[in-house]
């Protein structure tokens, strides 16, 4: 739009010079207004339904890319399982040269000889029994797993609601760009209408330039009216995730239907289907675990070894031909018991603030429930109250379209003033703009409700 810029303020510079060719001029700017709102969704390069902005959002949205990759973690440590679950081997070969030199009287071997040593033993170890730490491992770490997944539901609920509160928000600011459009053509008609009675007579140049002055006061609002298309839209790529940043035709509009269903008991679906109070109740469970963890370090720990120990040793005297030997070691079966002597005192600390932390959690999942039930009645009253608004903005429409009409006759007739005909078209333009604002509040309300249940897809 940088040429109706320049048009416009070539109109400004040009004014006194020649009236009837700046007239041509905004005739020009206008042409250009149609033309570009005409073509429109020709220039954009991307037809997006809203179903597939929130698709590519569970694409590109880096935040559902760490929830993935947190789940995926979660998911690896579960499979792999808690320490010491499974019985563990180990392999330990050490080999030695070593060159030793005797002078002693008292040792029946004097000078340098040698000694070579391969040594090679395999261990084994079983735990038995250590207060069950095992078993609460491995409970936590599959109450973890379930948390992430949880979590990456509740994400991808809140990056869809973040691309549809963005989505609508760039159709509102398009739609309020049409309003503009419609505002300018408005006060275009007026000003063409003194212009041409100042030329019979019957109007002044004041009133004329009173005309040009509202036309362009529009054209500005026109102007900065585009701006906010453009950000809406930036917002929505952000929304999505995107790098690009390529023009969007939306197809989707703000048209209200009928009352989702999330609305019915939507009390009751929260508290047993919200995501973020389910993965916060799972949060109990693990705090709960905690605790018993803390405790079976007050528990003996019994394990089962056994072990293969393996030598072949070689020593060479000089002038004595070298001296090989082996050894073989087993034990086939041993116990080894563990028992804490002096760290009850810090285990019992350590387990108290374990279950300190529980009851806190306890309690953060209580508030939690408590907001979002009270989100939850807000939400079901609202949407009541936001659908009579949008209701009644249409009725209002109605009225001042008629006013304006009115107004328009009288002021074209003499019964009537320009500050009259530009009170009724602004609250005509106003009307519009908040029905808009209207629909796009009753489709917040919507995706929020949605959110609640678990069901914003």
């Amino acid at each position: 739009m940088a040429n109706s810029l320049f048009i416009l303020l070539t109109c400004v510079a040009y004014r006194q010079a020649s009236r009837r060719f700046c007239q041509w001029l905004m005739g020009g700017f206008w042409l250009l207004v149609s033309i570009v709102l005409g073509s429109q969704p020709s220039l954009a390069q991307i037809r997006l339904p809203l179903t597939e902005a929130i698709r590519l959002g569970m694409t590109y949205n880096t935040d559902v890319l760490v929830a993935v990759r947190r789940e995926a973690i979660a998911t690896s440590n579960r499979q792999f399982g808690a320490p010491d679950r499974l019985p563990t081997f180990d392999l330990n070969v050490n080999q030695s040269n070593y060159f030793n030199q005797y002078n002693s009287p008292t040792s029946f071997v004097r000078g340098v000889y040698q000694d070579n040593a391969l040594n090679g033993a395999l261990s084994g170890s079983w735990l038995v029994y250590n207060g069950g730490r095992v078993y609460f491992g491995q409970t936590r770490l599959d109450h973890l797993s379930q948390q992430a997944t949880l979590e990456i539901q509740a994400v991808r609920q809140q990056v869809s609601r973040a691309v549809v509160m963005a989505y609508y928000r760039a159709v509102v600011e398009r739609e309020k760009l049409l309003v503009r459009a419609e505002s300018v053509a408005l006060s275009k008609a007026r000003w063409i209408d003194f212009a041409t009675q100042e030329r019979l007579g019957k109007a002044s140049t004041f009133d004329v330039l009173q005309a040009e002055n509202l036309f362009l006061t529009d054209s500005t609002s026109y102007l900065q009216q585009e701006i906010g298309v453009q950000t809406a839209q930036n917002q929505l790529h952000t929304a999505i995730g995107w790098n690009r940043f390529d023009p969007l035709f939306l197809t989707d509009s703000l048209t209200p239907g009928p009352q989702p269903p999330a609305f019915a008991n939507l009390s009751g679906k929260l508290l047993s289907q919200n995501l973020n109070l389910r993965s916060q109740r799972l949060g109990v469970l693990i705090s709960d675990t905690d605790v018993q963890l803390q405790k079976t370090a007050l528990k003996p720990t019994v394990r089962l070894n056994s072990s293969l120990y393996q030598s072949f040793t070689g020593t060479k005297f000089p002038d004595i031909p070298r001296i090989n030997g082996n050894s073989t070691s087993l034990l086939l079966a041993g116990l080894s018991v563990t028992v804490p002597l002096l760290r009850v005192s810090e285990t019992k600390r350590a387990i108290r603030q374990s279950e300190l932390e529980r009851d806190l959690t306890k309690t953060t999942v209580k508030g939690a429930e408590q907001r979002l039930l009270a989100e939850a009645d807000l939400l079901g009253r609202s949407y009541q109250t936001q659908a009579k608004i949008v209701a009644l903005s249409v009725l209002l429409i109605q009225n001042t379209a008629r006013s304006l009409a009115i107004a328009r006759n009288r002021l074209q007739s003499g019964f009537s003033n320009l500050i009259e005909y530009r009170s009724v078209q602004l609250a005509y333009t106003e009307a519009k703009l908040n029905r808009l604002q209207a629909l796009y509040e009753l489709k917040l309300i919507e995706s929020g409700a949605k959110q609640l249940v678990g069901n914003l897809n």
